[in-house]
């Protein structure tokens, strides 16, 4: 704070400035009570007052509107401030980052067909640009979420060739989550609910997220499913500082599913868990099985790099 407030007194160039403001407010957020959230509102108000709605406030905007419509659950105030900007004398790329984040809106609204256009406007606006491929994503999720699941898969099999690694990644996984519990259960009642428990963690609610992946763990006990809710279920754990719950989601993943796709995420994640608690040798053990078993895990060269880290080498930092 004392850093930011020194150059937001000091910088000559209202870039820096705005800069400085926009990590200052998001700082806030973050450490903040949710008594305090009216004044961080206030704070931007006062902001935009100053500088004006452009596209050199456009990290301003863009915060704003996310920190309405999700943490302050104000959704129609959100949207409501966002859709005007998008009338002004903005690029392309500042606009569909706008129509990308009034479409997350809606799908915290449930208000999915709305959504579906807004992603849908943002992705043919920059074609060419790496944010298409992250409209199209959130097209094929918006998608998933309201159990389309075959228009979810179409638009999965394109991004699974994305030049955008993070996307192909992510495409990658959710298409293979479709495709593997699709094909035993052709009224998709396990899918469905997992989809609307990774709703439900979109859209902040993690304790009916938690209880919805609970209840896939008992009535799809063996399932293919099954070690799909264990992983997300110990992520949301994990976010909640409940690490002995995490830990053992882990484990049970590990112990009852050995074919499954999760297992190197599984090693990795419990591996940062033991680092985290400071069980040194544990942690190690985890990641030396991804570098062994798993060599063609995305995972591979920071586990090797925390193990290494770990067991003490000089990396050179």
């Amino acid at each position: 704070e004392e850093i930011l407030l020194f150059v937001i007194e000091k910088a000559s160039l209202d870039s820096y400035t705005i800069n400085a403001e926009a990590q200052l407010q998001k700082m806030y957020q973050e450490t903040y009570e949710v008594s305090k959230y009216s004044q961080i509102k206030k704070n931007y108000e006062k902001l935009f007052d100053t500088y004006g709605i452009s596209s050199k406030t456009l990290n301003l905007i863009l915060d704003y509107g996310k920190f309405v419509g999700f943490n302050m659950d104000q959704k129609p105030e959100a949207k409501k401030f966002l859709k005007p900007i998008l009338k002004k004398d903005l690029n392309k790329i500042d606009k569909a980052k706008i129509e990308i984040l009034i479409a997350d809106i809606l799908v915290l609204e449930d208000r999915f067909n709305e959504a579906l256009i807004y992603y849908s406007k943002a992705q043919k606006k920059v074609k060419n640009h790496p944010l298409s491929q992250e409209a199209s994503f959130k097209i094929a999720k918006a998608s998933y979420y309201k159990g389309d699941f075959d228009w979810a898969k179409t638009q999965l099999n394109v991004l699974k060739a994305s030049t955008t690694q993070l996307v192909a990644n992510d495409a990658m996984d959710l298409f293979l989550l479709i495709e593997d519990n699709t094909q035993e259960d052709s009224t998709f009642v396990a899918l469905k609910k997992f989809a609307k428990a990774e709703l439900y963690t979109f859209q902040e609610q993690p304790k009916k997220a938690i209880s919805l992946y609970e209840e896939i763990k008992t009535d799809f006990k063996g399932n293919q499913i099954e070690d799909d809710a264990l992983f997300k279920q110990a992520q949301l754990f994990i976010a909640k500082g409940e690490l002995d719950q995490a830990r053992l989601n882990y484990k049970k993943l590990l112990q009852f599913f050995p074919e499954s796709l999760l297992i190197d995420d599984a090693h990795y994640h419990l591996g940062v868990l033991y680092q985290d608690l400071n069980e040194v040798e544990k942690a190690k053990e985890q990641f030396q099985k991804i570098i062994f078993n798993h060599a063609n895990s995305i995972h591979y060269v920071e586990a090797r790099k925390r193990f290494r880290k770990l067991r003490g080498d000089d990396l050179g930092e």
